[in-house]
């Protein structure tokens, strides 16, 4: 057995890419899944933050001013995650 030395910065970012692809992974099932009646066949596409942040090529700074502004939607799906609509 290896024994691992790590930083918190490096460990958080570990974890939060894993959580960002859990999530994606997640998005995936429902967006293959068939709409329900009633339902338009296109569903809303939501980007992680850091996503977010490529698609647009801006920084997180300037993409929280925009969701305070609401030019930009998110989907709060915990404490700390919250999705943006692509459609935006």
């Amino acid at each position: 057995m290896k024994l691992l030395l790590i930083s918190s910065k490096k460990l958080g970012r570990l974890i939060s890419e894993i959580i960002d692809e859990g999530i994606r992974l997640l998005l995936q099932e429902v967006q293959i899944s068939q709409p329900k009646e009633g339902y338009s066949a296109e569903e809303t596409v939501y980007l992680t933050t850091k996503q977010a942040l490529a698609y647009l090529h801006i920084s997180k700074p300037t993409l929280n001013k925009l969701r305070r502004q609401g030019l930009v939607r998110g989907l709060r799906v915990s404490d700390k995650r919250v999705l943006c609509e692509k459609s935006n």
